[in-house]
């Protein structure tokens, strides 16, 4: 009775732990992240300025303006620095005026009317009176009309030489011009009004902050799970930077570049992400940290699409 006693209590035992692997197993199993979508995260990362620019003229001369100082806002397509120009802008000035004046055209288009109607009129006489005007005085009307047909013609081709100078005139007038690329600040002010420049040489420096790169390394068998437009969730390092209000901060991106190359010096893969910077968080220079999401391939071709 007791022999069967123990062996019925050590089978219900063996029973219950059997169940009760099988559920922890299929935790587990539930909890494992499908194959593909598991996150890979990079080592060794470093924020590092994505937008930034040197600005110069495209050719030398004397500084008339540089507006900004370091710090200032500014915006795309606003024009911060310029060289003296008076002598292309009064060149331009001149062929203004010589592009708006068709009296040549319109005088060789009345002079052709005049000629044409002259010669309708001695053809007329002839139809009228045979020979009353002889065929080489008729030539000489026919002559006449296309002279004036071609000089109408002439007239408008000079007129549209001097449009297209005009235009020619405005692109190098913009080259004594300095155009900011994209919005970002002043970095640095290399130069002053008056100063004379060679062409390349540095005016300002402008730099954005909006969205920074980050660098990192991933394992050799982790670059071929990721590739170029994978999601990725940056944090700053602040463990060392007694920055705790940032801890908890996230911000999103994706991957840029892969490298296809594996360092010699290291034997891991460089990878780069393109991260939205909100509210300039993310300094350059500062160690973070770097999470990728590795989007399968079928759903980065129905996205593509």
């Amino acid at each position: 009775m007791t022999r069967f006693w123990w062996t019925t209590s050590s089978l219900v035992l063996a029973a219950a732990a059997a169940i009760c692997l099988a559920s922890l197993n299929g935790e587990a199993a539930r909890a494992q992240p499908a194959a593909g979508s598991q996150v890979v995260h990079a080592t060794e990362c470093l924020i590092v300025l994505k937008d930034f620019a040197t600005l110069a003229a495209d050719r030398p001369g004397t500084l008339a303006f540089v507006e900004p100082e370091d710090g200032d806002d500014v915006r795309e397509g606003e024009i911060i620095a310029g060289l003296k120009d008076e002598e292309v802008t009064t060149k331009l000035a001149t062929q203004h005026i010589q592009a708006g004046n068709d009296v040549s055209v319109r005088y060789a288009e009345a002079a052709a009317k005049v000629a044409i109607a002259e010669l309708e009129m001695a053809v007329d006489a002839n139809r009228k009176v045979p020979d009353a005007v002889s065929k080489s005085e008729i030539n000489k009307l026919q002559l006449e009309a296309d002279k004036f047909g071609l000089s109408t013609e002439n007239a408008k081709l000079e007129l549209d030489v001097v449009k297209s100078q005009v235009k020619e005139t405005l692109a190098t007038l913009n080259t004594y011009k300095v155009k900011v690329p994209f919005d970002g600040y002043v970095a640095k002010v290399h130069r002053s009004t008056g100063e004379s420049v060679r062409q390349g040489d540095p005016i300002v420096e402008i730099i954005s902050t909006r969205r920074v790169k980050v660098e990192g390394f991933v394992t050799i068998a982790e670059s071929y799970q990721i590739k170029r437009g994978d999601k990725v969730t940056v944090r700053m390092k602040t463990a060392d930077l007694n920055l705790p209000q940032f801890r908890d901060n996230t911000f999103p991106g994706h991957v840029t570049f892969v490298d296809p190359r594996v360092s010699n010096l290291t034997g891991f893969v460089k990878v780069h992400a393109l991260v939205e910077n909100t509210g300039d968080v993310l300094k350059p220079g500062l160690p973070a940290e770097m999470a990728i999401t590795p989007v399968p391939v079928a759903q980065t071709a129905r996205v593509t699409r």
